[in-house]
C-alpha cells in the first residue's frame, strides 16, 4: 500500500459568498485521455460510487441535502468526474466529509454495477445532448473489477480538487478536508492502460435536423491567447449578434439553433462550432458551406464586432447572461449560479493553474485587439474538422 505522505494534496478553493443560503461543495476528479474501456468503466464508476459509503447511509445523503433544498449530482466529462453538494452552512463539515467517503470509501455492489450497465445506453438524450456527447458506451467487457480498478488509479489527493462556495470560513473548510485527507490511503499507481481503443460515437441524432459541427483543434489550458480564442468563440457564435446568428441562421437560413463554445478535453479545450439544420443539402455540403460563410464573415469583422463580443463577455461574466461559452456542464453553459461558480472557480485551477477570475479575463480581453480578434476566429475556422451527425428521423 502506498502511503498518503508519497502524494501531494490540493488546496481547497473557496468562493466567500456571505449571502448565501446554502453551501456548495464540489469534488472535481481529473480525468486522463481514456479509451472506450475505460471510459465506459468510468461511466458506470460516476453512476454508481455513491450507492454504498462506508460512513454514510444514502439516507443520511439524502436528508442533509433535503434540509438544504439540494440534492446530489455526479457527472462524467471528457476530463473530470464532478460531484456535486448542497447543504446547510451548519452541516458544510459534514457536507464534505460526505464528498470525501464517496471519493475514498465507495463500495460498488454487482447489483449496482448491473443496474447501471442495463439502464444506461436505454436513456433517451436530446437532438443537442447527442450533439454535444456523441459518446456510444459499450459496457460488454466492463466488469466490477474494471470499476474498483479505475476508482483506486483516479480517485487519489493529489488528483482531487475540492472547491467550497457560500457563507464560509475557509479554515473551516480547509479542516474538514484535512480530516478527510489524514486517513486516506492509495493502493495503486496513478496509470491506465496504453493504446487505448478509441471512443464509439453515435452515427446520427434524433428528430429531424442533422447537427453540422466545425471542431477545433484542442489547445492546453493555460494557453497565453486564452482570453483571445475565447472573445473569438463569443464573436462567432455567442448572441444574436453572432457570425453564426447573422449568418447561417439570417442571412442562409439553414440553421434555427447555432453556437460556439469552448469544450474541454484531457488535454486542455478545443473550440466547437455546432448549428442544427432541417435544411435539405447533402450535410457534407451544409459544414463545408458552414465555413465558407463563416470565413467571409470574419473577414468582413470591424471595430463594432470586437466592441460587440466584449460587451457580451461583460454580461456573460458579470452579470450572468445565459449563453455563455463555457460548456463545461454535461450539455449547458456554466450558470451564474452558486454551485456553477464554486465548481468552476476549483474546475479554472485544475486546469489552467489558477482560480477563475471574471475581472482579470475582462481585463485581458480588453487588450486584444480587432487584427488579433479576426486572426484567432479565422485559426478556429481554418483548424477545425467537420463532423456531421444525420437526422434520424
Amino acid at each position: 500500500m502506498l502511503a498518503l505522505a508519497s502524494v501531494q494534496a490540493n488546496p481547497v478553493t473557496d468562493v466567500i459568498a456571505p449571502g448565501a443560503k446554502v453551501v456548495a461543495v464540489d469534488a472535481i476528479v481529473r480525468l486522463p485521455a481514456l479509451g472506450a474501456r475505460e471510459y465506459a468503466a468510468a461511466k458506470v464508476m460516476a453512476e454508481t460510487m455513491a450507492d454504498e459509503v462506508d460512513g454514510y447511509s444514502q439516507g443520511d445523503m439524502r436528508d442533509m441535502g433535503a434540509r438544504a433544498g439540494e440534492s446530489l449530482k455526479i457527472t462524467l466529462m471528457p476530463d473530470h468526474i464532478r460531484i456535486e453538494f448542497g447543504a446547510l452552512p451548519a452541516e458544510a463539515d459534514t457536507a464534505i466529509s460526505y464528498v470525501g467517503h464517496i471519493l475514498k470509501n465507495s463500495r460498488f455492489p454487482e447489483d449496482s454495477i448491473a443496474k447501471a450497465e442495463a439502464e444506461i445506453p436505454f436513456r433517451k438524450k436530446s437532438l443537442w445532448a447527442t450533439a454535444i456527447q456523441p459518446v456510444k458506451f459499450d459496457f460488454r467487457r466492463v466488469r466490477r473489477e474494471d470499476v474498483l480498478d479505475m476508482y483506486h488509479r483516479i480517485c487519489r489527493p493529489e488528483n482531487v480538487w475540492l472547491c467550497v462556495g457560500g457563507p464560509i470560513d475557509a479554515r473551516d473548510a480547509e479542516n474538514a478536508w484535512s480530516a478527510v485527507l489524514a486517513d486516506w490511503t492509495v493502493t495503486k499507481p496513478p496509470r491506465l492502460p496504453a493504446n487505448p481503443t478509441p471512443l464509439g460515437e453515435a452515427s446520427d441524432v434524433p428528430g429531424r435536423e442533422t447537427m453540422v459541427e466545425l471542431r477545433g483543434s484542442s489547445f492546453p489550458g493555460n494557453d497565453p491567447a486564452m482570453p483571445t480564442k475565447l472573445l473569438a468563440l463569443i464573436g462567432l457564435g455567442c448572441g444574436k449578434g453572432a457570425a453564426m446568428f447573422q449568418t447561417l441562421r439570417e442571412t442562409e437560413g439553414w440553421s434555427y439553433r447555432q453556437e460556439a463554445f469552448l469544450w474541454p478535453t484531457p488535454e486542455g479545450f478545443e473550440p466547437r462550432l455546432i448549428m442544427a439544420s432541417g435544411d435539405k443539402t447533402a450535410p457534407d455540403d451544409l459544414a463545408k458551406g458552414m465555413r465558407d460563410q463563416l470565413i467571409l464573415a470574419v473577414k468582413n469583422w470591424d471595430a463594432s464586432d470586437l466592441a460587440r463580443a466584449e460587451g457580451m463577455a461583460q454580461g456573460i461574466f458579470e452579470r450572468g447572461f445565459a449563453m455563455s461559452p463555457l460548456y463545461f456542464n454535461s450539455s449547458w453553459p456554466i450558470s451564474g449560479s452558486l454551485e456553477d461558480e464554486t465548481f468552476l472557480a476549483g474546475y479554472w485551477t485544475m486546469k489552467t493553474g489558477s482560480p477563475w477570475n471574471a475581472s482579470r479575463m475582462l481585463g485581458e480581453m480588453a487588450l486584444v485587439s480587432l487584427s488579433d480578434f479576426k486572426d484567432a476566429a479565422m485559426e478556429i475556422l481554418t483548424d477545425s474538422k467537420a463532423h456531421v451527425l444525420p437526422a434520424r428521423g
